[in-house]
């Protein structure tokens, strides 16, 4: 038996599920970002992504002050910036970074860099340093 405090599971039939294929695509020098959930594509309390970034480039040096970002390489190998020291990143590694920490990904090799990004917000800020 629940309380009555406790949320309610959903079993509801007119409850559709959002299954994002192509997200909303934004083209930067450096590659692209590709957001399916999140401020610009679907509302929720989280954001979820694909993050590209063109061999030889990295996006900019930025944080984020209302939310902590989890990254998940899946392709390519990452010098990724991380405060004052840089962590080198292989597929299938995860680092996370908590609000405020300056970072940035740099894409090593011949390689295009593919990075799951999920942030804890579904209202993601970022603040760029350069």
């Amino acid at each position: 038996m629940t309380s009555p405090t406790e949320p309610k599971p959903i079993f509801q039939p007119d409850h559709q599920a959002y299954v994002a294929t192509e997200g909303t695509r934004t083209e930067m020098a450096w590659g692209h970002l590709r957001i399916f959930t999140g401020r610009g594509a679907q509302p929720s309390e989280t954001t979820v992504g694909i993050c590209h970034i063109n061999p030889g480039c990295h996006n900019p040096l930025h944080y984020h002050p209302n939310c902590e970002e989890t990254i998940f390489v899946l392709s390519g190998r990452c010098a990724h910036r991380y405060g004052e020291g840089e962590v080198m990143l292989e597929p299938g590694q995860t680092i996370l970074v908590p609000r405020f920490v300056v970072h940035n990904a740099s894409a090593v090799g011949t390689e295009p860099l593919e990075l799951l990004i999920i942030f804890s917000s579904g209202e993601r800020e970022a603040v760029f340093l350069e």
